[in-house]
């Protein structure tokens, strides 16, 4: 049976961290998957926000502006342009994002125009770091800087953006980035796991955390899962090794070892979305239960309580989660995951 919690209310809640979670985040035994969207709440202004912009950006006519997805695959037919130029113009909206940000977040305007002038070489990524984005100023308290110092040697996000990165340096860590390879296209980026490279073959460790981008970065544009075809090219190729037929599993060795050897943690998605579904019926469903120790999962809140019942109802008989927390992901973090304090 899930245990269903919410947790609503402020950080100094009188209620204590969850014993078992606290234990296998110590143990290193925990594999936390972080979603995009939270991520861009606590970095960007908000995914929202990002993606009500990119629907004015394109002059979306249709009712459903909430559906990022559904968008990105309309830019693309009403333009005819490639797949990289589609989701390089998403990116570049995403940059004007944060150029807004900085200017109403009092940003000195001589390191504004530095930063700008310096873009077109930039990534979203870079270019929100000469910003001065992620803050990571409010100390224990920031979510990511609570994330980045836990003990664990592998973190997944479905986020193109390295602010985990950022904030495990600021941890005092080195960590590696590595993407999901899910189309044939991958095939010559880099790799952190290349067998002839000029050191030691790497291992994540806690000191040296892997940071696994399971649905592409910012520096490759058309490694990004974005359009209702993307996600499902993904699904097709991680669940059925569609990989295998260019010569590269799409999901790492490392990363299969992780999501079978420890308690999985799904940190800040909206169950009902394609970033939420695609993830959990290639890589978790596929899984069975006698692999995981538990099935953690913090969701983004809900906007009414009849959807919150039917959720709640998938989460029990489907999704097959042993605890689940009805809570925003900096609450989350500052409740169950600071140790420090």
């Amino acid at each position: 049976m899930v245990n269903i919690k919410t947790t609503g209310g402020p950080a100094t809640s009188a209620r204590g961290q969850d014993q078992s979670l606290a234990q296998l985040v110590q143990g290193g035994s925990l594999l936390p998957v972080i979603s995009g969207e939270a991520l861009e709440d606590l970095v960007l202004g908000g995914h929202d926000l990002l993606v009500g912009s990119y629907a004015d950006h394109i002059g979306y006519p249709l009712g459903d502006r909430s559906e990022l997805h559904k968008m990105v695959k309309y830019r693309s037919l009403t333009t005819n342009w490639k797949d990289r130029q589609v989701k390089q113009d998403y990116l570049d909206m995403v940059g004007n994002c944060v150029y807004a940000l900085a200017g109403s977040q009092s940003v000195p305007a001589d390191q504004i125009e530095e930063a700008v002038a310096e873009a077109a070489g930039l990534t979203v990524t870079q270019f929100a770091g000469r910003l001065g984005f992620p803050r990571l100023d409010s100390g224990f308290q920031d979510p990511l800087l609570i994330l980045a110092n836990l003990p664990l040697p592998v973190i997944l996000t479905t986020s193109p953006y390295t602010f985990l990165e950022e904030a495990l340096r600021r941890a005092g860590k080195e960590p590696r980035t590595e993407l999901c390879r899910w189309h044939a296209g991958l095939n010559n980026v880099p790799s952190v796991f290349a067998p002839n490279g000029p050191g030691p073959t790497y291992h994540p460790s806690q000191h040296e955390p892997l940071v696994y981008h399971l649905y592409g970065l910012d520096v490759y544009p058309d490694s990004l899962v974005l359009t209702e075809d993307d996600y499902l090219d993904f699904l097709m190729a991680v669940s059925q090794g569609r990989g295998k037929d260019w010569g590269v599993d799409p999901v790492h060795d490392v990363i299969k070892g992780a999501l079978q050897s420890s308690a999985l943690l799904i940190l800040g998605f909206s169950l009902p979305t394609w970033a939420f579904r695609t993830l959990y019926r290639g890589l978790i469903k596929p899984m069975p239960e006698a692999k995981l120790y538990e099935r953690y999962c913090c969701v983004q809140l809900v906007p009414n309580e009849q959807e919150k019942l039917y959720l709640e109802s998938y989460l029990r008989q489907d999704a097959r989660f042993d605890k689940v927390y009805w809570d925003e992901i900096g609450t989350f973090c500052q409740r169950e995951l600071r140790f420090n304090a």
